[in-house]
């Protein structure tokens, strides 16, 4: 999202900085939307880390979740999802595995794996059936009356199908998601946090600059990922271009032998030639018929010779596009150097931001961009 000068200096519940600080720093307010949601009260809430982000191993995937709250030894995630997401289904399995992972301690048996709870409150039916919730559950296909308890228990809220929402608390926070106006007790205590929250002019300032930075930074990763592909592009071009050259290197290897078996021919003929010179020599009174065959001889000879020659000259003409082959691969591979290079500075000025977003020193990283003399005294600091 880029904030410009057109629009208003509000930020509304759905937007997903608003959405956490009003859950996170109104713990009543939290506990009666999954109340009111799951449909059981609850004793105890414990908030985990903001956007808490589960990575279960290096190689995979990352899950970046809104809101991770332990309620009654129970783990729920609470997302607001205003575009809409074609997987959302898959995304919810995701989740439940990555808090299953997460929070498992390790030794237990399957039975003491953790409950889960995904809320997804969507402004946009995700499944384009018009109902107000869809609750997913794992069920058995073959006979639904088998019980399946898996602990994982998703819903899904259709904001835009408030009117049909049974109980009066959610319609009138899915109403107030996609409306603005609200009903209930619960809309209206979210309204006024929201209101609060908007009151303190330094908070929403900071947070337009947090959306500024992320549209810039997903602008920044899109130009990152195309550079990536255009180095692995690059490198495929290299690898067929060495393919290239290593089929033309036994094709030489190949015209060297043919050349190699016509020198070793030519040698045996030149000693018949010899030999037949001798018996010239030797037998004079016989010279006519020996000096027809000593001509026919040399004659072959002559022929193989030519052959010989030809040999050689296509040996030397594949050796020249060998050459130029590798040469071209040499190129190929000074240009993915260049590319690794640039790629190399975007990963530095990403880590930087980053570090400068935690300090929060953003603002010297947007004026950095346009001074290179600040940019590299804030690389160098930062190196050491």
């Amino acid at each position: 999202m880029v904030v410009t000068s057109q629009q208003p200096a509000r930020i509304e519940f759905t937007n997903h900085l608003m959405f956490n600080a009003v859950l996170t720093e109104n713990e009543d307010i939290c506990m009666r939307l999954i109340e009111e949601v799951i449909g059981r009260r609850v004793e105890s809430i414990e908030f985990l880390d903001f956007e808490h982000q589960l990575q279960p191993q290096i190689d995979t995937r990352g899950a970046r979740l809104d809101i991770l709250a332990c309620v009654d030894g129970e783990y729920v995630d609470i997302e607001m999802q205003v575009g809409r997401e074609p997987d959302i289904a898959r995304r919810c399995r995701f989740y439940h595995g990555a808090m299953a992972s997460r929070f498992t301690p390790k030794g237990v048996g399957y039975a003491d794996v953790p409950k889960s709870y995904v809320i997804f409150i969507c402004v946009a039916d995700p499944f384009d059936k018009g109902h107000p919730r869809y609750e997913l559950a794992t069920t058995c296909l073959s006979d639904p009356s088998v019980p399946v308890d898996d602990g994982a228990t998703t819903i899904i809220l259709n904001a835009s199908a408030w009117t049909q929402e049974r109980n009066p608390e959610v319609a009138g926070m899915l109403e107030y998601a996609v409306t603005g106006r609200f009903s209930g007790k619960l809309a209206e205590d979210i309204a006024s946090a929201v209101d609060e929250k908007n009151l303190d002019r330094r908070w929403v300032r900071a947070s337009m600059g947090i959306m500024t930075y992320e549209h810039e930074f997903e602008v920044l990763n899109r130009e990152l990922e195309k550079r990536r592909a255009q180095v692995e592009a690059a490198q495929a071009q290299v690898e067929a271009v060495r393919a290239q050259a290593e089929t033309t290197q036994a094709e030489l290897e190949s015209a060297r032998a043919e050349a190699q078996a016509a020198q070793a021919e030519l040698d045996s003929m030149r000693a018949e030639a010899q030999a037949a010179q001798a018996q010239v020599e030797a037998a004079r009174a016989q010279a006519e018929t020996t000096q027809a065959e000593l001509d026919s001889a040399r004659a072959q000879a002559q022929a193989t010779q030519a052959e010989v020659d030809s040999a050689r000259a296509q040996a030397e003409a594949t050796q020249a596009e060998v050459d130029s082959a590798r040469a071209q691969a040499e190129a190929v591979q000074a240009q993915v150097e260049a590319l690794q290079v640039q790629a190399a500075a975007a990963d530095s000025l990403q880590a930087l931001s980053k570090k400068l977003y935690g300090l929060g020193r953003i603002d010297e990283f947007f004026a950095a961009l346009d001074d290179p003399k600040l940019m590299e005294a804030l690389l160098a600091e930062f190196a050491e």
